[in-house]
């Protein structure tokens, strides 16, 4: 399956809005490799660890760990990445 903003030029695209993750990854190990942002050439391997029950208390979507796991938004890519993070340090000391 191919996911999303519908294109006439490609007709085997599905509505990324209409799209749940429910629906994608149903259970426990189900698996999907994301490509993301094409342009640097990211790929990420999303795999369900775990689900546990909605908590009515909690706001959702909630980001539980990652830190560092991946680049900001158009930085570059990999590279990119790392030159920031060489600037942040040498900034922040």
């Amino acid at each position: 399956m191919l996911f999303g903003q519908p294109d006439q030029d490609m007709d085997d695209v599905i509505n990324e809005k209409a799209a749940k993750v429910r629906h994608l990854l149903p259970r426990v190990e189900s698996t999907l490799r994301w490509d993301y942002d094409f342009g640097d050439g990211r790929e990420y391997n999303v795999v369900v660890e775990a689900i546990e029950p909605l908590d009515p208390t909690a706001k959702y979507p909630a980001v539980l760990d990652g830190e560092r796991a991946c680049p900001p938004e158009d930085v570059g890519g990999t590279s990119g990445y790392e030159d920031l993070l060489r600037v942040l340090v040498t900034t922040l000391v």
